[in-house]
This record gives C-alpha cells, structure tokens and sequence, in this order.
C-alpha cells in the first residue's frame, strides 16, 4: 500500500489545488468535492498507517508504548479532523444572507401596532460604568417602535449606584437576593418577571447596532426557531495579536473565534447543530418557557441550554452578520480563565440527560455536541509538537521501519492536504504557523482543565475558573503572561536541546536522509510555532484602554481665540490623533470641535509622535458629549466586510515581529 497511498495522496493534494485555486468556498459543490478529497486523503492515510502494524515493535518495550501511544493520539486526532471536514461540507451562509433582506422589509412595512414587542437583557455582574454605560446607550438606539421596546439591566451585583444610574438614563432594573444558578439564574429570573415574546440578550460588555431587531426577528418566520445568534466581533484588540502586531494588518483574530463564528456556525446550522453564545442573539420566549427556562446545572447557560432547545425539537439559527461589537479578553490571564470556563462548561453538557449522551439530539447533533475537541484540541498540540523532542533524545520512531520516501511524503502530503483545505474552507481565518501557534498557546492552560472536568464535572472546579471574565480595569497585565510563557519555553528548550544534543553527540540516528529530512522539517516547523506563541506570551501595555478608531475626517482646532482646521486620524473616548499646520506643544489647553457635536470638546495636547501627528487627551467629558462620542465610535460604527485576508502580509508582520524585534 506504500506507494499506492503515496500516490493516491499526491492526487488528492492535486485536486485540493485545483478546487481551491478555481473555486471559491461559497461554490457548495466545490466545498463538496474539497472536503470529500481532503477526508479522503485522511482515510487513505490512517489505512497506511494501519496496514502497518505488523511492524510495530511488540512486547511492552518503551519505545513499544512511544510508539503505540503515538498512533492513538494521531489516530483519534484525525477521527475529529474527519468530523469536521464532514461539518464543513455544508453551510447555510448563503442561504441565511437573503433572509433578512426580505424579513427587514416585511417587517418595516408593517404598522407598529403589528409588530412584537421586545426586552433587551442586558446581565452584569462586576463590569465597571465605562463598560456598561455603552451597551446601554447602544440598546437605547435601537430602531424599533418605542413603546414595543423595554430595556432591562440584570445586575446580579446588586449594586445601588447602578440602580440610580438605569434610572436616569430611563431603562428597567432587575435584581436579585443571591447568585444562585449564576448568568442562568439571573436570565431565569428575568423570565419570570419580563413578558415580551422576543428577548435580545446582549452581555454588559457588547454594543448592539441599531437594526438588530429588523435584521434578525425575520427569521423566526420559521416556527421551529428558537434563538437566532450573530456573530461577536471586537472593538478591541485581544492579547494574542496584540502581542504579535497583527491587529493592524488584519481584521481577523487567529484564535479560532473568527472561525467558529465565520465558519463553524453557518456549517452547524445546516446540520441543525448551530448553538446561542450568550450575546447578540434574539430569543424567542415561549421556546425557553418549553424547556424549562436557562439550563444552569453547568458552567455555561448558552450552548446547554441550546443542546437542551435541540433535544427537545427546536431550532438554533444562525445569521452571518455582524450586528454589534463588544469587548475581546484584555490580558492573558483573562483569555485564558475565559476558555477554562467554557471548556468546562461544554464538557459538563456530556453528563447531562439532554447531552449527547441522552435522549432527543439526532446523530449529527449528537457527533457535534460530543465536545471532544476541548480534550483532543489540547492533546494533541502539545504531543506533536514534543515529538521530535522524543525522537532525537531516545531515538524511538513514530513510524515502524518504512521506505525511504514514505517517511517524508506520506506525512508531508497529509500535512498540506489540511492547511491547504483550512485555509480555503475558512476563508483564511485559519492560517497555518499563527493558528497553530495560538492553538498551542491555548492548549497548554486548557489540558489540565479538561482533564479535571471529566474526572470532576461538577461541584467545585479542581482548576480555579473565575464565575466572570475580568474586564476593564480588572483585567490587568505586567506585560508578559508568565505562566504560559514558562510552560511554553521549556517545551522549545526541550526540543531544541534535544536537537542540538543529538546533532553534537556524535551518536547519529540510525535513519535514513528521507526521514531524518521529515524530522528536520518537523522540528523546525515546531520551533517556529512555538517561536510565535511564546512572543504571544508577551503583552504590550496600552497607553490607555478606551479602543482607539480609525476616521478621516475634518475638525477645528481651538486654541485661544483662533481657529485651525485639522484632520482627525483617529478617535476614542479619550482623546484624537489630529493632523494640521502649526499646532501647539505638549501640555497646551485646547478645543476641538467635531462635526455633528453641539459643542467642542475641551483637550490638551499631550505629545507629538514621531510621524508628524498631534495627540490630544481630552479633559473630563461632560455627559452629553460623552454620550454623543459613544454614539458616533460604538453605536454607529460599520463593521468591516467578511473578506479574504490577504496572508503575505500577515506572515511578513509576523517575522518581524517574532525574529526581529
């Protein structure tokens, strides 16, 4: 089978080139014919394998278990990757973008009375008024008929100043005597005490925009829907590409969030196994009332109570639009508490009646809902990437002995086989080095999670997981996130040192060129990986941590009794980057007025940077202008397009950024 597979595989790749380079993955009978090429190479490569045995060592010799151990890891690796190449031949993306074109339009030519009525909950627990005060404002702008529209703060803080302030600003309060059942509790009591048919859920930390609601109740036309979700996108900019410069040169994260929004949910829908994430969705009431309210035995309320939803019938849709913003972990330790929480919680769902395990899902639901990924997702990183370690200190193969070109094509041709499919399949929102590297990143925190979720499930985690990820000012860093980096640099010590020792030792491995080139290439490619994810480990400070954005538009800067027109670069919260002639120096008191401001905002300049721009922080914002700035960054903002990101650039960013700075 040696030289069938490799045969075989290399016309697998073929057709993997030719479908990607002439195709685009929208075209469902190429995303068809790709996915089938790229599981069929995997088959193809497990039956190698497999066919094999015979020459694996016997008896119970350490290198015996290396290599068996190995084959297992692999083998159910490749089982989940064969699980999403199936996943992946579908999608309902295309489908989903005509329907709220028409929903909209029936919707607005009805007279309000015709019109459901809507609560907006939006649940707090710890975030601070700099946070909360912007999905506020942005709940107050949505485009619907007023008196059809409640807005609810759910403060399970209790807190009386936040009572106050949600009087003031004419929106509903809601709490409650303890914190039982966490966010579900806290939905749940909602429940009890709202009563319009349709919720829109928004996380204190989100901004929805104004057409949310015409955008998305058109879909539950379909009385089987039960939550219709939309994509989280991010103001700002999360650790990981921060640390790698990369938020700039892309407008897409490689942390599989882009993914699994841009790719994985419209997949899931078309296999009725899309799920609510908490945020940015629209619930339909009587679909809960059915189930029994928010399912809160588990960590997370939102996929369990959409695996809940499933299994009794119902419809999770989703739509592919961005449809508000919100704010991306800040600091390490808070990304990584984030995705401990939700491992945890979606492993929990396993051991639940209505999991994958009980009664109701369908097949594929139940496939897709096995949360095997949370395990195998952080195994596997890890081993292959101290593989190579292994076999230079201890001269165990991974393979029994096998052609001379076997060992470098097989592997080599399974290996571009997925990149070349992942990168195309999701329109570059996984690209191979960075994604692997975040991956790894991830996985080295996440392991101990998982495996403590499935020996304790329930009751108190083994691993401390906080109920809440930190933000704002909560979310604090030194600049390098040390656990991670530690556990990361020793794995690049190990396999580096293992290279280096077995290369000077004057004992060489006893292989042949073809597999000590695979070798080579693998350890190589490993060293650059975790090259990428240690510099992730390092976190730049921001000056400060209001988002900054991107405009181009014209302003007058004040300062005495004259007038400048200027150009503002970019806008926040707290301050403008402005560009003009003759501008004062660091520390002058000034003005600038905006256009569509009633008035000027007053500033200082703080300091000019090295390209000729002027940055002015601005003195405390009176509330009307306060609000007015949240509208125009957060409320009115128009999310950039899902397109192809170019990856040349990417990757030149990226070996600056790791290599030589």
């Amino acid at each position: 089978m040696s030289s069938d597979a490799v045969a075989l595989m290399t016309a697998g790749l073929g057709i993997l080139v030719f479908l990607t380079s002439a195709c685009r993955p929208s075209t469902a009978v190429a995303r068809v014919g790709a996915s089938v090429t790229v599981l069929a190479t995997v088959i193809i490569y497990l039956i190698w394998r497999y066919g094999r045995l015979g020459d694996m060592p016997a008896g119970g010799s350490a290198e015996a278990v290396w290599m068996w151990s190995f084959l297992l890891v692999e083998t159910a690796c490749l089982l989940s990757f064969a699980l999403l190449a199936v996943l992946l031949s579908r999608s309902l993306e295309r489908q989903r973008t005509q329907q709220p074109d028409s929903g909209e339009a029936r919707l607005r030519s009805l007279e309000a009375a015709e019109l459901p009525r809507v609560d907006v909950w939006i649940a707090t627990y710890n975030e601070e008024w700099a946070i909360l005060e912007k999905t506020i404002i942005g709940a107050l702008a949505i485009d619907w008929p007023p008196e059809l529209l409640r807005i609810w703060v759910l403060d399970d803080g209790r807190r009386d100043w936040l009572r106050d302030e949600c009087a003031g600003m004419g929106v509903g309060y809601l709490t409650r005597p303890d914190n039982a059942g966490r966010k579900a509790g806290n939905h749940n009591n909602a429940l009890a005490t709202t009563g319009a048919p349709f919720i829109l859920s928004v996380d204190a930390d989100f901004v929805v925009y104004p057409n949310i609601l015409y955008r998305t109740l058109g879909l539950f036309d379909d009385p089987e829907v039960a939550i219709v979700q939309t994509p989280q996108a991010y103001f700002n900019i999360d650790p990981t590409r921060r640390a790698l410069d990369l938020g700039q040169r892309s407008p897409h994260g490689y942390d599989g969030i882009d993914m699994f929004y841009r790719t994985l949910q419209p997949a899931r829908d078309a296999w009725r196994s899309a799920f609510y994430c908490g945020t940015s969705a629209v619930l339909r009431r009587t679909a809960l009332e059915d189930i029994g309210g928010f399912v809160t035995i588990t960590d997370i309320e939102d996929q369990a109570t959409s695996v809940k939803l499933l299994s009794c019938g119902w419809r999770v849709a989703f739509l592919n639009e961005v449809l508000s913003n919100g704010l991306a972990a800040e600091s390490g330790a808070a990304y990584h508490d984030q995705r401990n929480r939700w491992c945890r919680g979606s492993l929990q769902i396993c051991y639940t009646s209505f999991g994958p395990f009980g009664h109701g899902l369908r097949p594929m639901q139940r496939m897709l809902f096995l949360q095997e990924d949370w395990v195998l997702g952080s195994i596997y990183p890890i081993v292959f990437c101290l593989a190579p370690g292994v076999v230079w200190l201890s001269e165990w193969r991974v393979f029994p002995p096998i052609g001379a070109w076997e060992a470098l094509g097989t592997p080599l041709l399974l290996f571009l086989s997925i990149v070349i499919y992942l990168s195309w399949v999701t329109k570059r929102h996984w690209l191979p080095l960075i994604s692997q590297a975040v991956q790894l990143y991830t996985a080295v925190r996440l392991l101990p999670t998982a495996l403590t979720t499935l020996a304790k499930p329930f009751g108190r985690s083994l691993i401390k997981i906080l109920p809440v990820t930190d933000k704002g000012s909560a979310a604090t860093s030194d600049g390098l996130n040390r656990p991670t980096a530690a556990v990361l640099g020793g794995m690049f010590v190990f396999l580096s040192g293992g290279m280096i020792w077995r290369m000077t030792s004057g004992q060489p491995l006893a292989m042949h060129a073809p597999e000590i080139g695979a070798l080579l290439f693998w350890t190589a490619l490993n060293l650059t990986v975790l090259a990428i994810a240690i510099r992730a480990c390092g976190e730049p400070i921001p000056d400060n941590r209001e988002p900054w954005f991107a405009t181009d538009e014209p302003a007058l800067f004040q300062c005495g009794d004259g007038g400048i027109p200027v150009k503002i670069e970019a806008l926040s919260m707290t301050g403008a980057l402005i560009r003009g002639p003759n501008l004062e120096e660091p520390g002058a008191s000034c003005k600038l007025a905006i256009v569509g401001f009633d008035r000027s905002i007053g500033a200082r300049v703080h300091k000019h940077l090295e390209d000729g721009a002027i940055w002015l922080e601005f003195d405390v914002l009176p509330v009307a202008i306060k609000h007015s700035l949240i509208r125009k960054l957060f409320v009115a903002a128009d999310p950039a397009p899902d397109s192809e990101t170019p990856a040349w650039p990417i990757f030149l960013t990226l070996a600056r950024r790791v290599f030589y700075s």
